[in-house]
């Protein structure tokens, strides 16, 4: 008998589940201390526009230090900058998205 014959009822039915993946959020790893200055790793997905931003105080407004666009392959970026005498506060946002 072909399923479009089969009575009501006895029919097969097909069930797809699919559970999406959590979103992507970029975290900053442990900054360490590299000849002088701080070094900043973190990873970064395809299909992104990124921002490494660095705030002197909480409310102030940031400074861009690097950007990236990410399109095909993710990877492990870094960034060092000059130690300082002030505290700063780090912030690695997606700005956007790649097609």
């Amino acid at each position: 008998v072909c399923t479009r014959e089969a009575p009501a009822g006895e029919q097969p039915v097909l069930t797809i589940e699919f559970t999406p993946p959590a979103p992507f959020e970029p975290t900053l790893q442990t900054p360490r201390l590299v000849e002088g200055g701080l070094e900043l790793r973190y990873l970064l997905e395809p299909g992104h526009a990124y921002e490494l931003r660095a705030m002197d105080a909480l409310g102030a407004a940031p400074a861009v230090l690097t950007n990236h666009t990410v399109k095909f392959t993710g990877f492990e970026a870094q960034f060092t900058e000059p130690l300082l005498t002030v505290q700063r506060l780090y912030q690695l946002v997606i700005t956007g998205d790649v097609d």
